[in-house]
């Protein structure tokens, strides 16, 4: 295609050394084709690394999702990579500072966006194409502008894609310079005589400048076979526009996970969708038409399978008694403990999508995904997730008056205060929790125990004894034993430490290393033990917990005051997103 004023122009931008060039267009001009051809044209300045970023229909965990893969794409072990966009982006200029990369970022709505993806300082590039108009004096950006294409630069790209070259002429006026509609045209050429086209009116949309993208994906969508129409309309009502496991699209079809698949190849055959890594994915302007599309309730089956598999992964991650004490659900989970931690962390942009569903429908299915959402919030560190979805299902708690949930719900954003290190405010939250649950053994127990714990943080030591051995007479009353021993263990980091031999003996038992892990930490701490903290970092990053081996090092740093423990602490708890432990271990560097 011919955009060489537009090259002209980026490579004079390139050679003045602007960080920043917007490519800027109506929809389906061809902004990340002409990227695409910067990057090939110029990209042996860039020898460090080319990395495409697609952020079309992006929400902040989509963003969040392409910040870790940018890392891993740079080698960054997975270990190492923050649990926090913000640190994820710090790690990535860090990175980039003195080489020479390109990235291109497609489909930008925010500056917010384009500035998670900038390099660090040297010779590198960014080429953002706008999915929203965006300010290009505030990005410091060379604008370039995009005109609609040429005929016969449309005719290039319709014989490119279809393989066709005869009868293209009323397809190109038709389509009126807009690539989307010429990508969707060329989809229907696979099935279609080009001479018929016209005829049929299956393009009767596209008139001159009135240009209607939707036509063309009419057209095509016209053209499946009729099995396969519902998968399209089913991908349309998805929560969220992100990735489509293959047994979340059989679920909402009620079909079989190999018909599934079958119906949504047909999809990619046609263009409509794209396969990645065994998952379907459809673009906004296609996701919204297929929304349009006639079809059953396919949104309440994804939001039905993504409950039931959630809850199922929680309660084999990190078995707890609220599933059947507030929903009167007995479920057996069908996953190991790491198997559920790898479904629930694959699957969190989409759950958090779910999760901005039920809070715009006021649906109390959102408490129990919070609930369920808890052991890979708190495990993982996602602070910001944890806050935004308990915050949001104790207000739609409240307004269903559910006191009992609403509690639960208070005790679980209280433990992410806890997590940032605000503990007054986590305390407040304990206590309303507590007065919430009123009779209630297992919830209060949860509400003294958070409690308890802040107290401790704070350094309020009688106040945090008292508060866990209420929890552990709370615990003994209720008479589960894994909620006894983690009543000892709690305790036994502040009062008599031969509870923690007891709460070990019990989860050694009962194949729960990480808790026995953190027994053996706090039975270290203790006995003031160098050699068991060490064994206990070890073993925390064995079973790839690297929030408690940070705690091990802070520990270490205390224990002998080696500030080499204090500076490793810092290093992966900033690469981590800690802020917490990174403030902790700042404090013993001072």
């Amino acid at each position: 295609m011919n955009n060489e004023p537009q090259l002209r122009r980026i490579d004079e931008a390139l050679r003045r050394g602007d960080q920043v060039v917007l490519l800027r267009g109506e929809p389906g001009v061809g902004a990340t084709e002409l990227a695409f051809q910067a990057v090939r044209r110029f990209g042996d300045r860039f020898g460090d690394g080319q990395f495409y970023v697609p952020l079309a229909g992006a929400t902040g965990d989509a963003v969040f999702a392409c910040l870790r893969e940018l890392l891993r794409s740079v080698g960054c072990p997975r270990e190492d990579i923050p649990h926090s966009a913000d640190a994820c982006a710090s790690l990535f200029r860090s990175w980039s500072t003195g080489k020479d990369v390109v990235v291109v970022i497609d489909g930008a709505t925010s500056l917010a966006q384009v500035r998670a993806f900038l390099p660090g300082a040297g010779r590198s590039a960014v080429l953002v194409t706008e999915a929203a108009r965006l300010s290009g004096a505030a990005l410091g950006a060379t604008v370039v502008e995009l005109d609609p294409l040429s005929d016969e630069a449309a005719r290039e790209l319709l014989t490119r894609l279809s393989g066709r070259t005869e009868g293209l002429d009323d397809l190109v006026r038709l389509c009126g310079g807009s690539t989307v509609a010429l990508c969707a045209a060329a989809a229907v050429l696979e099935d279609w005589l080009v001479d018929r086209i016209t005829r049929i009116g299956a393009l009767r949309g596209l008139a001159n400048d009135d240009v209607d993208p939707k036509a063309v994906l009419t057209a095509a969508y016209e053209q499946l076979p009729p099995e396969a129409r519902p998968c399209y309309a089913a991908l349309g009502r998805h929560p969220g526009p992100h990735a489509v496991p293959v047994r979340a699209l059989a679920a909402a079809l009620e079909v079989g996970e190999d018909e599934a698949e079958e119906l949504a190849d047909a999809l990619v055959k046609r263009r409509l969708a794209r396969r990645d890594d065994g998952r379907y994915v459809i673009g906004p302007l296609a996701r919204e038409h297929a929304a349009e599309q006639d079809g059953d309730d396919y949104r309440a089956r994804f939001s039905a399978f993504y409950l039931s598999h959630a809850t199922r992964a929680a309660q084999a991650w990190q078995p707890r008694p609220w599933f059947r004490h507030l929903w009167n659900l007995t479920v057996r989970p069908d996953l190991t403990a790491e198997q559920a931690r790898q479904w629930l962390t694959t699957e969190r942009a989409n759950l958090m999508a779910l999760a901005g569903l039920l809070h715009d429908q006021g649906d109390p299915e959102l408490c129990r995904l919070a609930v369920a959402l808890f052991p890979l919030h708190d495990k993982d560190q996602l602070l910001d997730d944890m806050d935004l979805i308990n915050d949001h299902a104790e207000q739609v708690a409240e307004a269903n008056d559910l006191p009992a949930i609403r509690s639960l719900l208070l005790t679980q954003r209280g433990f992410g205060c806890r997590h940032r290190g605000e503990f007054d405010k986590a305390v407040e939250l304990f206590e309303r929790a507590r007065a919430v649950a009123g009779d209630d053994r297992e919830l209060l127990g949860s509400a003294v125990e958070g409690l308890g714990l802040s107290r401790r943080e704070q350094g309020r030591i009688d106040e945090a004894r008292a508060a866990l051995r209420h929890n552990l007479e709370l615990a003994d009353e209720i008479g589960d034993p894994r909620r006894s021993a983690m009543a000892r263990l709690h305790l036994g980091s502040v009062a008599e430490p031969e509870l923690l031999a007891d709460a070990r003996r019990y989860f050694e038992d009962n194949g729960d290393a990480h808790n026995a892990t953190k027994a053996r930490m706090w039975q270290a701490i203790r006995a003031e033990s160098v050699a068991d903290l060490l064994a206990a970092r070890d073993e925390f990053e064995r079973l790839g917990y690297p929030a408690d081996a940070v705690r091990c090092l802070l520990a270490l740093a205390r224990l002998t005051g080696d500030r080499e423990y204090a500076r490793a602490a810092l290093d992966v708890a900033v690469k981590r997103g800690y802020q917490l432990l990174a403030e902790q271990a700042r404090s013993l560097l001072d």
